[in-house]
């Protein structure tokens, strides 16, 4: 959880931010949180190092797969809060079961979005080179806009046409 023990000037939060996609903002509040612990200088600027760069990224990646800040507050803490090894290693073990089970549903959800994609696009490439309107009326008798309920992805193609109306069911 600490500082970065590297050498020279640092980075500033702008550049990290730019660095790794996303806001000081975001930076900061990781920092707020006690997940980062930048280096300071005389005038009170952080400066951060490549570890501190490779620990907000480590953040960012298991925000971005689901993990709640609680459970990442939990894995950068198990070990320097235990007494001993043996309950580092338990905590941590049980907070990577966690991290686990979270990624394959995760895993399985960006699974099933990949198959509805293909699914649309496969009935969407029909459609070029239409000279019709592209809404329930212009397309009311076209079998591919019938057969397009069965992509997901349609619900929010569709969402504005007459109050979120789709293709007809059945």
């Amino acid at each position: 959880m600490t500082g970065n023990g590297d050498e020279g000037a640092g980075l500033r939060i702008g550049e990290v931010a730019e660095r790794l996609g996303t806001t000081p903002r975001t930076l900061r509040f990781y920092e707020e949180q006690g997940l980062v612990r930048p280096r300071r200088t005389a005038g009170g600027a952080r400066r951060y190092g490549e570890t501190d760069v490779a620990r907000f990224r480590l953040i960012l990646r298991l925000a971005d797969v689901g993990l709640s800040l609680q459970a990442i507050r939990e894995i950068a803490r198990a070990r320097p809060e235990s007494r001993t090894g043996d309950e580092a290693s338990h905590r941590v073990y049980a907070a990577m079961e966690d991290l686990e089970d979270r990624v394959y549903r995760r895993l399985q959800e960006c699974r099933a979005v990949l198959e509805d994609v293909a699914r649309f696009k496969g009935e969407v490439v029909a459609c070029f080179g239409c000279d019709r309107r592209p809404d329930p009326e212009g397309c009311a008798d076209c079998p591919v806009y019938t057969r397009l309920d069965q992509a997901e992805l349609f619900r929010i193609a569709t969402a504005l046409e007459g109050g979120g109306a789709g293709p007809p069911q059945d």
